[in-house]
C-alpha cells in the first residue's frame, strides 16, 4: 500500500507536467493563430483599401450634434467637412485637408493637421472616432463614421 501510494505521489507531477505542457501548447497555438489573423486583417489597412467617403453625426458638448463627412484618399491625403449644428451662433461649418497615417499595430486611421490629430479605429467598412489617445469610446455607435456607397455621392451638409 505505502510503495503504491508512494508510485502514486511521484507521478502526479509527471501528469501534471505533462497536462500543462499541452495546455501551454494550445495557447501558443492560439496565440499564433490570433497574431496571424490580426496580421491578415491589419494587412488589409492601406490608403488605398480604406479610400471613400464615411458619414456620420457624432455627439456635441455645446451643440446639437456634428455632421461629419471625411474622405480618405488613396494617395494618403483626407477632407475633413464638418457641421456644428445648433450652436448659439447658428450651425458653424469647418473644413480642413491635410495628411493621414495608418497605425497598422493599433488598426487606427491618425488625420494629421496643422490645429490637431484626430484618430480612428477601423472597424469592418467604418471608423470609430477615438479620444485624444487613441482609446475607443465607451459608446462606440455614437462615434461611428459609416462608410458611403462607392455609387453615391457623399450625404451633403446642410
Amino acid at each position: 500500500m505505502k510503495k503504491a501510494a508512494l508510485a502514486l505521489l511521484l507521478a502526479l507531477p509527471v501528469a501534471f507536467a505533462a497536462c500543462n505542457n499541452a495546455a501551454n501548447q494550445n495557447s501558443e497555438q492560439s496565440n499564433a493563430d490570433s497574431l496571424a489573423m490580426a496580421e491578415s486583417a491589419n494587412g488589409a489597412l492601406s490608403a488605398m483599401n480604406l479610400a471613400g467617403t464615411y458619414h456620420g453625426t457624432l455627439p456635441c458638448a455645446d451643440c446639437s450634434g456634428r455632421d461629419y463627412t471625411l474622405t480618405l484618399k488613396g494617395d494618403s491625403t483626407y477632407e475633413l467637412h464638418s457641421r456644428y449644428m445648433g450652436t448659439k451662433e447658428g450651425d458653424v461649418d469647418f473644413s480642413e485637408s491635410g495628411n493621414y497615417t495608418i497605425d497598422v499595430t493599433r488598426g487606427l486611421v491618425v488625420l494629421n493637421s496643422e490645429n490637431e490629430s484626430a484618430s480612428f479605429i477601423v472597424e469592418g467598412s467604418n471608423l470609430i472616432m477615438c479620444d485624444a489617445e487613441g482609446n475607443a469610446p465607451q459608446d462606440k455607435a455614437a462615434y461611428t463614421l459609416m462608410r458611403s456607397n462607392d455609387n453615391e455621392p457623399a450625404p451633403e451638409s446642410k
